[in-house]
């Protein structure tokens, strides 16, 4: 098993996250630490270990941070894929694999596979090749630095040898579901966790194109996060559902529109309500007017009151 462990800022640093008493939340920290690489811990040895509370534990599980598996308190944690990603190479099977499968059937357990050095003694060190003597299957599932076409430098991790890109791809997640947050810090400015909330709850809602598509619109617009999710909000009351809906709803709505325009083709723009504005404040209505005058006759009469009895 290994003795270095993760946690992701996007797990730690949520509004759902923070709410929880300081107690709760070292005891979270403390269940990753000791949990094993298929994210399983024995809960009751760590909240010896800690002194932790009975309420902080059930706190975790309420949230859904760790699942129990069973009596003896063996937990489960459930963004352990999100915290911690373990080379396939170096994964120690966990001894509840078994009992985990069977309380909870959809986790993601990554399969271990034999050591890419193993055998190797010439020219190595405990049992790992040197570095001017490793191989491209030695570097399978390292964090190596790669520049794209435009010239920005992307963490990138390989596993394209022996046709091995396809089970990263199944074993972790899309890449476009971390990206979102960066494209609302790079448009819409700093996210902050309950944004990211807000943004990972509209996902599953309407799906993580959609999301991107609006987020593309609003900005087009020059509008905030809010604006985009009145446009997903439009979508789902007319069905639209995937992208080819989208470009479907437009085809309709500027057909529609040069039917009016006698054939002209007209350009569909976003418009930009009131309410999307960061400056916008509400309108003075009819009915507020009426109750500052009668607050304004009131204090008056109190006034003249005043006068008369100086007087």
């Amino acid at each position: 098993m290994a003795q270095r462990r993760m946690l992701s800022r996007r797990i730690t640093e949520s509004a759902k996250f923070l709410r929880m008493p300081l107690s709760t939340q070292a005891l979270y920290f403390h269940l990753v630490i000791s949990a094993d690489d298929d994210g399983v811990v024995e809960a009751f040895a760590v909240m010896r270990k800690t002194n932790a509370s009975d309420d902080d534990l059930r706190l975790l599980v309420a949230k859904n941070f760790v699942i129990m598996l069973n009596e003896d308190m063996v937990a489960y944690i459930t963004d352990w894929n999100e915290n911690n990603r373990i080379r396939a190479d170096r994964k120690v099977d966990s001894i509840y694999q078994k009992l985990l499968l069977k309380v909870v059937p959809n986790a993601e357990i990554k399969r271990a596979k034999p050591r890419a050095d193993t055998g190797k003694k010439t020219g190595s060190e405990n049992g790992r090749p040197a570095d001017n003597q490793r191989t491209p299957q030695d570097s399978i599932g390292e964090v190596s630095i790669g520049e794209d076409s435009s010239g920005q430098v992307n963490l990138v991790e390989d596993n394209s040898v022996d046709g091995s890109s396809n089970e990263s791809k199944e074993e972790t997640s899309s890449p476009t579901t971390t990206n979102i947050y960066d494209l609302y810090q790079s448009n819409f400015g700093v996210a902050s966790p309950i944004i990211i909330e807000t943004i990972s709850q509209d996902v599953n809602d309407y799906g993580e194109e959609l999301v991107i598509e609006a987020m593309k619109r609003a900005k087009l617009s020059q509008a905030n996060y809010r604006y985009a999710q009145g446009i997903l909000k439009d979508w789902a009351s007319h069905g639209v559902k995937t992208l080819a809906d989208v470009q479907g709803a437009d085809a309709a709505y500027n057909q529609k529109q040069q039917r009016r325009q006698g054939g002209k083709k007209v350009i569909q723009k976003e418009t930009l309500p009131d309410w999307a504005m960061d400056d916008y404040t509400p309108p003075v209505t009819t009915k507020n007017k009426e109750e500052a005058a009668q607050l304004q006759k009131e204090v008056n009469e109190k006034l003249a009151k005043l006068r008369s009895k100086e007087g």
